[in-house]
């Protein structure tokens, strides 16, 4: 069985997590949680944050359960090579767990000031919809493709 993912930045919209994995997760899989010592800041040049050490914080986020082997393929091909996949320890109803994290491959500055989700919902949502959602749906294709077509992506959750 995966570990669930820690969404902290854009992947916490449950519209944008949906293009992106082309189904809808359900909000039972879906639980608020925060990541203690660390906090999200903007990924310089882009709209979309980065997890960066941060003693005395704790980043917001979700965790998002019920991820298929598949669901992983896209979402690894979605982040790209600006990030890696990497185990952190999260809280959830005061319960810690370990969760998958996307962590930047490149040095950020931790001066920097806080990502804001609620800027990001009200001033790029829609155009990340848009864009985002479409190259997700490439890349499930290609994924889909390489597996054996149809009904293959699936994999066992």
């Amino acid at each position: 069985m995966n570990r669930p993912l820690f969404a902290y930045g854009t992947l916490r919209d449950p519209e944008l997590l949906a293009a992106v994995l082309g189904h809808a997760v359900a909000p039972v899989d879906r639980v608020a949680a925060a990541a203690p010592g660390y906090r999200a800041v903007p990924y310089p040049r882009r709209a979309y944050p980065a997890l960066v050490a941060a003693p005395g914080r704790s980043a917001p986020g979700l965790l998002v359960h019920g991820l298929s082997d598949f669901d992983w393929s896209v979402l690894d091909g979605f982040e790209g090579d600006e990030y890696e996949r990497r185990s952190i320890l999260v809280l959830s109803g005061g319960v810690a767990a370990d969760a998958d994290v996307y962590w930047p491959v490149r040095h950020i500055a931790t001066d920097a000031p806080d990502w804001q989700f609620d800027d990001w919902m009200a001033n790029i949502k829609p155009g990340a919809l848009v864009g985002d959602g479409a190259a997700a749906a490439e890349l499930r294709a290609r994924l889909t493709a390489a597996a054996g077509g149809p009904g293959r992506e699936a994999g066992k959750r």
